[in-house]
């Protein structure tokens, strides 16, 4: 698999008793990863036992910090060299509540050409992909998250096309203004949240059975194509051609959830997984739920254990969802 994740990060997550505002803080948990969508997608994935190759950007001091992360986890990765540095982004858990308080850098802008190296480094890795892939009939690329000032808004859109010329097939997981040139594109696999769709959508969702009618709206009724849209705490909805499918995490979840950041990238690694395993659907966003469950329970992103995902599997309920 291939991962893109334009938007990566240091990211620094410090747990402590109870929050104040205005108070010290003596920090006895502190957690720092590379971070950024791509990253924890691709954290995830091996967490499942694939073996993903992450491309992105980065730069500066920081930029080779989170690359030594990433040595240190055995990530793949084929990295573009910018000027800007590499963003960090800071969590605060407050343990006496479970509330996570989050400061997220935009990042320092790339250039034209620092973004066309990181077009040309994707569509490298999708021909050997390519090869690769071709006694399985395909491969995927997964395109993920934010991108840093001065990239294209058509980036990801350029990279959908690219994989389906190689005959790979693409996973979306992507906002605005990123996200409508590149449903325009038509990637196989839209992998959003609720707010997300929503924003695309330019009207609110107030339930699932909204969230499945936009989503079919976005997938515009393209032959093979499906949508899982996350629900946070409340699950996933999968929709594909004229089905649809709610997904709920077990009921007793909530109690033991510690940190939700990543659990979406966690649940796009469980679907890429489970479509790569051939599963329907369904299964493959059981799969989903699962994963960004687990992730959920643990400090810091795609740091889950495959045990989790195993014991939570079954727990997760799938019901036809009925208009």
């Amino acid at each position: 698999m291939l991962v893109v994740g334009p938007n990566l990060s240091v990211d620094q997550t410090v747990a402590v008793p109870r929050v104040r505002l205005g108070a010290i803080h003596r920090v006895p948990v502190i957690l720092r990863l590379a971070g950024g969508k791509g990253t924890n997608l691709a954290r995830a994935l091996r967490t499942l036992g694939e073996d993903p190759v992450l491309c992105g950007f980065a730069g500066g001091p920081t930029g080779a910090a989170y690359t030594a992360y990433l040595r240190q986890e055995g990530i793949r990765h084929q990295l573009v060299t910018t000027r800007a540095d590499t963003r960090v982004c800071f969590s605060i858990v407050d343990d006496a509540s479970g509330a996570q308080t989050e400061f997220y850098e935009a990042g320092m802008p790339v250039t034209a050409a620092e973004a066309a190296e990181l077009v040309a480094l994707a569509e490298a890795g999708m021909a050997r992909l390519a090869e690769i892939a071709s006694a399985a009939g395909y491969g995927w690329v997964a395109l993920t998250g934010s991108l840093p000032p001065g990239a294209p808004t058509d980036l990801y859109a350029r990279l959908i096309v690219s994989a389906h010329r190689f005959g790979l097939r693409a996973l979306l997981d992507a906002r605005e203004p990123a996200l409508g040139p590149a449903i325009a594109a038509a990637p196989d696999v839209l992998k959003i949240n609720q707010n997300e769709l929503a924003t695309w959508a330019q009207h609110p969702l107030a339930d699932p059975l909204a969230v499945a009618d936009a989503a079919t709206l976005a997938l515009a009724g393209r032959a093979g194509a499906c949508a899982v849209i996350t629900l946070g705490a409340g699950g996933a909805v999968a929709v594909a051609a004229d089905r649809r499918w709610r997904i709920l995490p077990p009921a007793d979840i909530a109690a033991k959830v510690r940190s939700p950041v990543g659990s979406g990238d966690s649940a796009a690694a469980g679907l890429l997984v489970g479509l790569r395993r051939a599963l329907a659907l369904p299964e493959a966003a059981r799969l989903a739920v699962a994963a960004g469950t687990a992730n959920a329970s643990h400090l810091g992103a795609g740091r889950f254990a495959a045990a989790d995902v195993d014991a939570l599997l079954p727990r997760c309920a799938v019901t036809a969802l009925e208009a």
